[in-house]
Protein backbone atom coordinates (compact mmCIF):
# COMPACT_ATOMS: atom_id res chain seq x y z
CA UNK A 1 0.00 0.00 0.00
CA UNK A 2 1.08 3.60 -0.72
CA UNK A 3 0.92 5.42 2.61
CA UNK A 4 1.63 9.11 3.21
CA UNK A 5 2.75 10.02 6.73
CA UNK A 6 2.32 13.72 7.43
CA UNK A 7 4.32 15.11 10.34
CA UNK A 8 3.51 18.52 11.79
CA UNK A 9 5.65 20.67 14.07
CA UNK A 10 5.37 19.27 17.58
CA UNK A 11 7.75 17.55 19.96
CA UNK A 12 5.82 14.30 19.47
CA UNK A 13 7.30 14.15 15.95
CA UNK A 14 10.12 12.01 17.33
CA UNK A 15 7.59 9.26 18.15
CA UNK A 16 6.41 9.19 14.55
CA UNK A 17 9.76 7.73 13.51
CA UNK A 18 8.62 4.50 15.17
CA UNK A 19 5.26 4.70 13.36
CA UNK A 20 7.03 4.98 9.98
CA UNK A 21 9.28 2.07 10.94
CA UNK A 22 6.27 -0.13 11.77
CA UNK A 23 4.58 0.70 8.46
CA UNK A 24 7.75 0.00 6.47
CA UNK A 25 8.15 -3.34 8.28
CA UNK A 26 4.59 -4.19 7.19
CA UNK A 27 5.79 -3.88 3.60
CA UNK A 28 4.10 -0.56 2.74
CA UNK A 29 5.56 2.10 0.45
CA UNK A 30 5.78 4.96 2.95
CA UNK A 31 6.28 8.61 1.97
CA UNK A 32 6.86 11.14 4.75
CA UNK A 33 5.63 14.72 4.27
CA UNK A 34 6.93 16.86 7.14
CA UNK A 35 6.06 20.50 7.62
CA UNK A 36 8.91 23.00 7.81
CA UNK A 37 8.46 23.20 11.57
CA UNK A 38 8.45 19.40 11.88
CA UNK A 39 11.96 19.33 10.40
CA UNK A 40 13.14 21.44 13.35
CA UNK A 41 12.34 18.45 15.58
CA UNK A 42 13.37 15.54 13.34
CA UNK A 43 15.60 16.16 10.32
CA UNK A 44 15.13 15.16 6.70
CA UNK A 45 17.92 12.51 6.71
CA UNK A 46 16.15 10.60 9.48
CA UNK A 47 12.85 10.50 7.60
CA UNK A 48 14.53 9.42 4.38
CA UNK A 49 16.53 6.71 6.11
CA UNK A 50 13.59 5.24 8.00
CA UNK A 51 11.06 5.50 5.13
CA UNK A 52 13.53 4.51 2.37
CA UNK A 53 12.06 7.24 0.17
CA UNK A 54 13.11 10.84 -0.64
CA UNK A 55 11.51 13.50 1.55
CA UNK A 56 10.56 17.09 0.80
CA UNK A 57 8.27 19.65 2.40
CA UNK A 58 8.03 22.11 -0.49
CA UNK A 59 5.47 22.28 -3.29
CA UNK A 60 8.26 23.62 -5.52
CA UNK A 61 10.31 20.41 -5.47
CA UNK A 62 9.90 17.83 -8.25
CA UNK A 63 7.48 20.11 -10.09
CA UNK A 64 7.65 18.03 -13.27
CA UNK A 65 5.83 15.14 -11.57
CA UNK A 66 3.22 17.53 -10.11
CA UNK A 67 4.23 16.31 -6.65
CA UNK A 68 1.95 18.75 -4.83
CA UNK A 69 -1.06 16.62 -5.83
CA UNK A 70 0.58 13.35 -6.93
CA UNK A 71 1.18 12.11 -3.40
CA UNK A 72 -2.45 12.58 -2.42
CA UNK A 73 -3.73 11.05 -5.64
CA UNK A 74 -1.60 7.92 -5.24
CA UNK A 75 -2.19 7.46 -1.51
CA UNK A 76 -4.13 4.46 -0.20
CA UNK A 77 -4.12 6.13 3.22
CA UNK A 78 -2.83 9.35 4.78
CA UNK A 79 -1.89 9.53 8.47
CA UNK A 80 -0.93 12.76 10.26
CA UNK A 81 1.12 12.20 13.42
CA UNK A 82 1.43 14.41 15.28
CA UNK A 83 -1.46 16.63 14.23
CA UNK A 84 -0.97 19.95 16.00
CA UNK A 85 -3.77 22.40 16.76
CA UNK A 86 -2.52 24.53 13.86
CA UNK A 87 -2.56 21.62 11.41
CA UNK A 88 -6.07 20.59 12.49
CA UNK A 89 -7.28 24.17 12.03
CA UNK A 90 -5.78 24.32 8.52
CA UNK A 91 -7.36 20.97 7.64
CA UNK A 92 -10.77 22.12 8.86
CA UNK A 93 -10.48 25.33 6.81
CA UNK A 94 -9.12 23.55 3.72
CA UNK A 95 -5.91 25.60 3.65
CA UNK A 96 -3.12 24.35 1.40
CA UNK A 97 -0.06 26.55 1.93
CA UNK A 98 2.46 23.69 1.98
CA UNK A 99 2.96 20.20 0.58
CA UNK A 100 1.04 18.54 3.41
CA UNK A 101 -1.96 20.82 2.84
CA UNK A 102 -2.07 20.20 -0.90
CA UNK A 103 -1.66 16.46 -0.35
CA UNK A 104 -4.67 16.41 1.97
CA UNK A 105 -6.84 18.36 -0.48
CA UNK A 106 -5.84 16.08 -3.34
CA UNK A 107 -6.49 12.73 -1.67
CA UNK A 108 -9.56 10.50 -1.83
CA UNK A 109 -8.00 8.08 0.65
CA UNK A 110 -8.88 7.57 4.31
CA UNK A 111 -7.20 10.08 6.62
CA UNK A 112 -6.07 9.20 10.15
CA UNK A 113 -4.87 11.92 12.52
CA UNK A 114 -3.21 11.68 15.92
CA UNK A 115 -3.66 15.04 17.71
CA UNK A 116 -0.91 16.25 20.02
CA UNK A 117 -0.91 19.50 21.99
CA UNK A 118 -1.13 20.89 25.50
CA UNK A 119 -4.36 20.30 27.40
CA UNK A 120 -5.51 23.92 27.24
CA UNK A 121 -5.06 23.96 23.47
CA UNK A 122 -6.95 20.69 23.06
CA UNK A 123 -9.84 21.87 25.22
CA UNK A 124 -10.10 25.27 23.51
CA UNK A 125 -13.51 25.67 21.80
CA UNK A 126 -11.82 26.38 18.46
CA UNK A 127 -9.87 23.12 18.56
CA UNK A 128 -12.92 21.16 19.66
CA UNK A 129 -14.94 22.69 16.81
CA UNK A 130 -12.21 21.81 14.32
CA UNK A 131 -12.02 18.26 15.66
CA UNK A 132 -15.78 17.92 15.32
CA UNK A 133 -15.67 19.22 11.75
CA UNK A 134 -12.94 16.78 10.78
CA UNK A 135 -14.73 13.83 12.36
CA UNK A 136 -17.98 14.74 10.60
CA UNK A 137 -16.08 14.74 7.30
CA UNK A 138 -14.83 11.23 7.98
CA UNK A 139 -11.35 11.87 9.33
CA UNK A 140 -10.38 9.08 11.75
CA UNK A 141 -8.99 10.51 14.98
CA UNK A 142 -6.75 8.46 17.31
CA UNK A 143 -6.33 10.09 20.70
CA UNK A 144 -5.19 12.36 22.12
CA UNK A 145 -4.61 10.44 25.32
CA UNK A 146 -4.10 11.69 28.85
CA UNK A 147 -0.56 11.64 30.19
CA UNK A 148 2.68 13.55 30.67
CA UNK A 149 3.21 16.51 28.34
CA UNK A 150 6.15 18.77 27.56
CA UNK A 151 7.24 21.06 30.38
CA UNK A 152 5.98 18.89 33.22
CA UNK A 153 2.29 19.34 32.43
CA UNK A 154 -0.06 16.37 32.47
CA UNK A 155 -3.53 15.80 31.06
CA UNK A 156 -5.39 15.15 27.78
CA UNK A 157 -3.34 16.14 24.74
CA UNK A 158 -0.57 13.55 24.59
CA UNK A 159 -0.23 11.86 21.21
CA UNK A 160 -1.36 8.24 21.11
CA UNK A 161 1.47 5.72 21.12
CA UNK A 162 2.88 4.73 17.71
CA UNK A 163 1.63 1.17 18.18
CA UNK A 164 -1.95 2.42 18.67
CA UNK A 165 -1.75 4.70 15.63
CA UNK A 166 -0.34 1.79 13.64
CA UNK A 167 -3.28 -0.37 14.77
CA UNK A 168 -5.72 2.32 13.58
CA UNK A 169 -3.98 2.42 10.20
CA UNK A 170 -4.22 -1.36 9.91
CA UNK A 171 -7.94 -1.16 10.74
CA UNK A 172 -8.57 1.44 8.04
CA UNK A 173 -6.64 -0.50 5.42
CA UNK A 174 -8.58 -3.64 6.33
CA UNK A 175 -11.86 -1.74 6.08
CA UNK A 176 -10.89 -0.47 2.64
CA UNK A 177 -10.17 -4.00 1.46
CA UNK A 178 -13.41 -5.21 3.03
CA UNK A 179 -15.43 -2.49 1.31
CA UNK A 180 -13.99 -3.46 -2.09
CA UNK A 181 -14.72 -7.13 -1.44
CA UNK A 182 -18.29 -6.30 -0.43
CA UNK A 183 -18.80 -4.12 -3.50
CA UNK A 184 -17.51 -6.88 -5.76
CA UNK A 185 -19.93 -9.34 -4.21
CA UNK A 186 -22.87 -6.99 -4.71
CA UNK A 187 -23.28 -6.36 -0.98
CA UNK A 188 -25.79 -3.69 0.05
CA UNK A 189 -23.42 -2.56 2.79
CA UNK A 190 -20.90 -0.52 0.82
CA UNK A 191 -18.36 2.14 1.54
CA UNK A 192 -19.63 5.63 2.32
CA UNK A 193 -16.63 7.19 0.62
CA UNK A 194 -17.57 9.88 -1.88
CA UNK A 195 -14.43 11.96 -1.97
CA UNK A 196 -11.48 13.12 0.06
CA UNK A 197 -11.62 12.71 3.81
CA UNK A 198 -9.16 15.50 4.29
CA UNK A 199 -10.12 18.16 1.83
CA UNK A 200 -12.45 19.16 -0.98
CA UNK A 201 -14.36 15.90 -1.04
CA UNK A 202 -15.47 14.17 2.11
CA UNK A 203 -16.98 11.05 3.47
CA UNK A 204 -20.74 11.05 3.77
CA UNK A 205 -21.38 13.13 6.91
CA UNK A 206 -22.10 11.14 10.03
CA UNK A 207 -24.29 12.20 12.92
CA UNK A 208 -23.04 15.46 14.32
CA UNK A 209 -21.22 15.59 17.61
CA UNK A 210 -18.05 17.00 19.05
CA UNK A 211 -14.89 14.98 19.43
CA UNK A 212 -15.38 15.22 23.14
CA UNK A 213 -18.80 13.64 23.06
CA UNK A 214 -20.16 10.23 22.24
CA UNK A 215 -22.46 10.80 19.27
CA UNK A 216 -22.77 8.37 16.39
CA UNK A 217 -20.19 9.31 13.80
CA UNK A 218 -18.70 6.11 12.46
CA UNK A 219 -19.11 2.41 11.96
CA UNK A 220 -18.10 -0.39 14.26
CA UNK A 221 -14.43 -0.24 15.05
CA UNK A 222 -13.52 -3.54 16.57
CA UNK A 223 -10.65 -4.92 14.48
CA UNK A 224 -7.25 -4.52 16.04
CA UNK A 225 -5.42 -6.09 13.10
CA UNK A 226 -5.95 -7.06 9.51
CA UNK A 227 -8.22 -10.03 9.09
CA UNK A 228 -9.40 -9.99 12.68
CA UNK A 229 -12.83 -11.28 13.51
CA UNK A 230 -13.37 -8.19 15.64
CA UNK A 231 -13.90 -5.94 12.68
CA UNK A 232 -17.62 -6.69 12.67
CA UNK A 233 -20.09 -8.55 14.80
CA UNK A 234 -20.61 -12.24 14.16
CA UNK A 235 -23.68 -13.83 12.64
CA UNK A 236 -26.86 -13.13 14.56
CA UNK A 237 -25.45 -10.00 16.16
CA UNK A 238 -25.53 -6.32 15.38
CA UNK A 239 -23.95 -6.64 11.96
CA UNK A 240 -26.75 -8.94 10.89
CA UNK A 241 -29.26 -6.50 12.35
CA UNK A 242 -31.02 -9.21 14.34
CA UNK A 243 -32.31 -8.65 17.83
CA UNK A 244 -31.57 -11.40 20.32
CA UNK A 245 -34.30 -13.98 20.46
CA UNK A 246 -36.25 -12.72 17.45
CA UNK A 247 -34.00 -12.91 14.41
CA UNK A 248 -36.18 -10.32 12.64
CA UNK A 249 -36.50 -6.97 14.47
CA UNK A 250 -33.52 -4.76 13.59
CA UNK A 251 -31.19 -3.71 16.39
CA UNK A 252 -30.51 0.08 16.34
CA UNK A 253 -26.74 -0.42 16.54
CA UNK A 254 -26.90 -3.02 13.77
CA UNK A 255 -28.91 -0.70 11.55
CA UNK A 256 -26.36 2.05 12.16
CA UNK A 257 -23.48 -0.26 11.28
CA UNK A 258 -25.19 -1.20 8.03
CA UNK A 259 -25.72 2.40 6.93
CA UNK A 260 -22.11 2.81 5.83
CA UNK A 261 -21.28 5.84 7.96
CA UNK A 262 -17.74 7.12 7.98
CA UNK A 263 -15.68 4.16 9.23
CA UNK A 264 -13.61 4.70 12.33
CA UNK A 265 -14.83 8.20 13.12
CA UNK A 266 -15.46 7.07 16.69
CA UNK A 267 -11.70 6.66 17.14
CA UNK A 268 -11.35 10.02 18.87
CA UNK A 269 -14.79 10.30 20.44
CA UNK A 270 -13.64 9.41 23.94
CA UNK A 271 -11.52 12.57 24.03
CA UNK A 272 -12.52 14.68 27.00
CA UNK A 273 -14.27 11.77 28.70
CA UNK A 274 -13.18 10.13 31.94
CA UNK A 275 -13.43 6.35 32.08
CA UNK A 276 -13.21 4.09 35.13
CA UNK A 277 -12.30 0.47 34.37
CA UNK A 278 -11.88 -2.37 36.86
CA UNK A 279 -9.74 -5.43 36.11
CA UNK A 280 -8.62 -8.61 37.83
CA UNK A 281 -10.28 -10.73 40.50
CA UNK A 282 -11.11 -10.17 44.14
CA UNK A 283 -9.70 -12.27 46.97
CA UNK A 284 -11.66 -12.90 50.16
CA UNK A 285 -9.35 -13.98 53.01
CA UNK A 286 -9.95 -17.09 55.09
CA UNK A 287 -6.98 -16.44 57.32
CA UNK A 288 -3.68 -14.54 56.98
CA UNK A 289 -2.49 -17.17 54.46
CA UNK A 290 -5.43 -18.36 52.34
CA UNK A 291 -8.22 -16.75 50.35
CA UNK A 292 -11.22 -17.47 48.13
CA UNK A 293 -10.51 -16.10 44.68
CA UNK A 294 -10.89 -16.69 40.96
CA UNK A 295 -8.65 -17.21 37.94
CA UNK A 296 -9.07 -13.78 36.36
CA UNK A 297 -5.72 -12.38 35.16
CA UNK A 298 -7.09 -8.87 34.54
CA UNK A 299 -5.90 -8.88 30.91
CA UNK A 300 -9.35 -8.17 29.43
CA UNK A 301 -9.92 -5.18 31.71
CA UNK A 302 -6.43 -3.84 31.01
CA UNK A 303 -7.08 -4.07 27.27
CA UNK A 304 -10.36 -2.17 27.70
CA UNK A 305 -8.45 0.56 29.57
CA UNK A 306 -5.83 0.74 26.82
CA UNK A 307 -8.46 0.79 24.06
CA UNK A 308 -10.34 3.64 25.78
CA UNK A 309 -7.11 5.59 26.29
CA UNK A 310 -6.22 5.12 22.62
CA UNK A 311 -9.57 6.70 21.72
CA UNK A 312 -8.68 9.75 23.81
CA UNK A 313 -10.24 8.97 27.20
CA UNK A 314 -8.64 9.86 30.51
CA UNK A 315 -8.68 6.45 32.20
CA UNK A 316 -8.52 5.30 35.80
CA UNK A 317 -7.91 1.57 36.22
CA UNK A 318 -8.77 -0.18 39.48
CA UNK A 319 -6.43 -3.18 39.40
CA UNK A 320 -7.64 -6.01 41.62
CA UNK A 321 -4.79 -8.45 42.30
CA UNK A 322 -3.35 -7.97 38.81
CA UNK A 323 0.24 -9.10 38.28
CA UNK A 324 2.83 -6.41 37.64
CA UNK A 325 3.71 -7.86 34.23
CA UNK A 326 0.10 -7.41 33.08
CA UNK A 327 0.02 -3.81 34.35
CA UNK A 328 3.37 -2.72 32.92
CA UNK A 329 2.01 -1.74 29.47
CA UNK A 330 -0.70 0.45 30.99
CA UNK A 331 1.07 2.34 33.77
CA UNK A 332 2.34 5.21 31.62
CA UNK A 333 -1.05 5.77 30.00
CA UNK A 334 -3.66 5.41 32.74
CA UNK A 335 -3.95 6.14 36.44
CA UNK A 336 -3.83 2.90 38.42
CA UNK A 337 -5.56 2.32 41.76
CA UNK A 338 -5.14 -0.98 43.60
CA UNK A 339 -7.66 -3.10 45.51
CA UNK A 340 -7.79 -6.69 46.74
CA UNK A 341 -11.07 -7.65 48.44
CA UNK A 342 -14.61 -6.96 47.27
CA UNK A 343 -14.99 -4.40 50.06
CA UNK A 344 -11.83 -2.59 48.94
CA UNK A 345 -13.01 -2.63 45.33
CA UNK A 346 -16.40 -1.27 46.38
CA UNK A 347 -14.73 1.55 48.31
CA UNK A 348 -12.39 2.45 45.45
CA UNK A 349 -15.22 2.47 42.91
CA UNK A 350 -17.44 4.54 45.22
CA UNK A 351 -14.71 7.19 45.45
CA UNK A 352 -13.92 7.28 41.73
CA UNK A 353 -17.30 6.75 40.04
CA UNK A 354 -18.92 10.19 40.59
CA UNK A 355 -16.17 11.93 38.59
CA UNK A 356 -16.23 9.53 35.63
CA UNK A 357 -18.43 9.48 32.53
CA UNK A 358 -18.13 5.76 31.82
CA UNK A 359 -17.70 2.89 34.29
CA UNK A 360 -16.69 -0.55 33.02
CA UNK A 361 -16.81 -3.23 35.70
CA UNK A 362 -14.57 -5.86 34.08
CA UNK A 363 -13.17 -7.24 37.35
CA UNK A 364 -14.37 -10.67 38.49
CA UNK A 365 -15.96 -10.06 41.87
CA UNK A 366 -16.52 -12.75 44.48
CA UNK A 367 -20.18 -13.44 45.30
CA UNK A 368 -19.32 -14.60 48.82
CA UNK A 369 -16.90 -13.86 51.65
CA UNK A 370 -16.15 -15.63 54.91
CA UNK A 371 -18.48 -14.66 57.74
CA UNK A 372 -15.55 -14.54 60.17
CA UNK A 373 -11.92 -14.35 59.08
CA UNK A 374 -9.46 -16.17 61.32
CA UNK A 375 -6.65 -14.07 62.77
CA UNK A 376 -4.41 -17.13 62.73
CA UNK A 377 -3.67 -19.77 60.14
CA UNK A 378 -6.29 -22.52 60.08
CA UNK A 379 -4.26 -25.66 60.93
CA UNK A 380 -5.02 -29.27 60.14
CA UNK A 381 -3.96 -30.41 63.59
CA UNK A 382 -6.78 -28.38 65.10
CA UNK A 383 -9.48 -30.13 63.05
CA UNK A 384 -11.22 -33.49 62.96
CA UNK A 385 -10.38 -34.00 59.28
CA UNK A 386 -13.08 -31.65 57.99
CA UNK A 387 -13.38 -27.88 57.68
CA UNK A 388 -16.71 -26.04 57.70
CA UNK A 389 -16.75 -22.47 56.47
CA UNK A 390 -19.71 -20.10 56.72
CA UNK A 391 -19.98 -17.79 53.74
CA UNK A 392 -22.13 -14.69 53.35
CA UNK A 393 -22.97 -12.75 50.21
CA UNK A 394 -20.86 -9.75 49.30
CA UNK A 395 -22.45 -6.45 48.31
CA UNK A 396 -23.60 -6.19 44.69
CA UNK A 397 -21.27 -3.42 43.50
CA UNK A 398 -22.70 -3.18 39.97
CA UNK A 399 -26.31 -2.89 41.14
CA UNK A 400 -25.24 -0.25 43.66
CA UNK A 401 -23.52 1.80 40.96
CA UNK A 402 -26.65 1.73 38.82
CA UNK A 403 -28.79 2.81 41.75
CA UNK A 404 -26.58 5.82 42.54
CA UNK A 405 -25.46 6.73 39.02
CA UNK A 406 -25.03 10.34 37.96
CA UNK A 407 -26.86 11.88 35.00
CA UNK A 408 -25.71 10.64 31.57
CA UNK A 409 -23.27 8.18 33.14
CA UNK A 410 -22.80 4.93 31.20
CA UNK A 411 -22.34 1.79 33.30
CA UNK A 412 -21.13 -1.47 31.79
CA UNK A 413 -21.15 -4.82 33.55
CA UNK A 414 -19.25 -8.03 32.87
CA UNK A 415 -20.27 -11.63 33.37
CA UNK A 416 -18.10 -14.74 33.21
CA UNK A 417 -20.55 -17.60 32.65
CA UNK A 418 -20.79 -21.36 32.21
CA UNK A 419 -24.07 -21.22 30.24
CA UNK A 420 -25.55 -24.66 31.12
CA UNK A 421 -29.20 -24.94 30.15
CA UNK A 422 -29.34 -21.34 28.91
CA UNK A 423 -27.32 -19.83 26.07
CA UNK A 424 -24.66 -17.26 26.85
CA UNK A 425 -26.81 -14.59 25.21
CA UNK A 426 -29.81 -15.52 27.35
CA UNK A 427 -27.75 -15.38 30.54
CA UNK A 428 -26.21 -12.04 29.53
CA UNK A 429 -29.62 -10.56 28.70
CA UNK A 430 -31.15 -11.74 31.96
CA UNK A 431 -28.24 -10.44 34.01
CA UNK A 432 -28.28 -7.03 32.33
CA UNK A 433 -31.99 -6.69 33.09
CA UNK A 434 -31.43 -7.80 36.67
CA UNK A 435 -28.53 -5.39 37.27
CA UNK A 436 -29.98 -2.46 35.30
CA UNK A 437 -26.70 -1.51 33.58
CA UNK A 438 -26.56 0.01 30.09
CA UNK A 439 -24.44 -2.72 28.53
CA UNK A 440 -23.31 -6.11 29.71
CA UNK A 441 -20.39 -8.03 28.22
CA UNK A 442 -20.44 -11.79 28.77
CA UNK A 443 -17.87 -14.43 28.01
CA UNK A 444 -18.00 -18.17 28.45
CA UNK A 445 -15.45 -19.55 30.90
CA UNK A 446 -14.30 -23.06 31.69
CA UNK A 447 -11.25 -25.04 32.57
CA UNK A 448 -9.59 -24.12 29.28
CA UNK A 449 -11.31 -20.91 28.12
CA UNK A 450 -11.86 -17.32 29.18
CA UNK A 451 -9.46 -17.00 32.10
CA UNK A 452 -5.67 -16.94 31.68
CA UNK A 453 -5.98 -16.92 27.89
CA UNK A 454 -4.80 -14.45 25.26
CA UNK A 455 -8.07 -14.81 23.32
CA UNK A 456 -11.68 -14.30 24.27
CA UNK A 457 -15.22 -14.57 22.91
CA UNK A 458 -17.36 -11.66 24.06
CA UNK A 459 -21.08 -11.09 23.62
CA UNK A 460 -22.27 -7.55 24.38
CA UNK A 461 -25.97 -6.88 25.01
CA UNK A 462 -28.03 -3.78 25.72
CA UNK A 463 -31.75 -3.11 26.21
CA UNK A 464 -32.43 -3.97 22.56
CA UNK A 465 -30.44 -7.20 22.25
CA UNK A 466 -27.00 -8.22 21.02
CA UNK A 467 -24.74 -5.28 20.19
CA UNK A 468 -21.63 -7.30 19.32
CA UNK A 469 -20.53 -10.91 19.15
CA UNK A 470 -16.76 -10.83 18.83
CA UNK A 471 -14.11 -13.53 18.94
CA UNK A 472 -10.40 -12.76 18.78
CA UNK A 473 -7.61 -11.39 20.94
CA UNK A 474 -8.56 -9.60 24.13
CA UNK A 475 -7.57 -6.31 22.47
CA UNK A 476 -9.95 -7.11 19.60
CA UNK A 477 -12.82 -7.75 22.00
CA UNK A 478 -11.91 -4.64 24.00
CA UNK A 479 -12.00 -2.49 20.84
CA UNK A 480 -15.44 -3.81 19.95
CA UNK A 481 -16.76 -3.12 23.45
CA UNK A 482 -15.35 0.43 23.50
CA UNK A 483 -16.97 1.11 20.13
CA UNK A 484 -20.33 -0.12 21.43
CA UNK A 485 -20.00 2.17 24.46
CA UNK A 486 -19.09 5.23 22.38
CA UNK A 487 -21.99 4.60 20.03
CA UNK A 488 -24.61 5.00 22.77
Amino acid sequence: MFIVVGVSGGIAAYKSVQLVRLLVKDGHDVHVVPTTNALRFVGQPTWEAISRNPVTSSVHDDVASVRHVALGQRADLVVIAPATANTMAKMAAGLADDLLGTTLLATAAPVVIAPAMHTEMWRHPATQANASTLVERGVHMVGPVSGELTGGDSGPGRMAEPEDIHAAVVRELARGAGSMDAAGAGSAVGSARTGSAGGAGSLAPAAAGSAGGSGLAGSADGAGSSGSAAGSASAGSAAAGGRAGTGSTPHPFGEWQAQGHAPGALDGFAAGQRWLVTAGGTREPLDPVRFIGNRSSGRQGVEVALAAAARGAEVTLVAVNVEAAVLDPVRARVHVVHASTTAELEEAVAVETPSHDVVVMAAAVSDYRLAEVSDEKLRKENSDGTLTLTLVETNDILAGLVQHRTDDQIIVGFAAETPGEMTLTERATAKRERKGCDLLAANEVGWDKGFESADNHLIVVDEHGVVADVEGSKRDTAEALVTAILAR
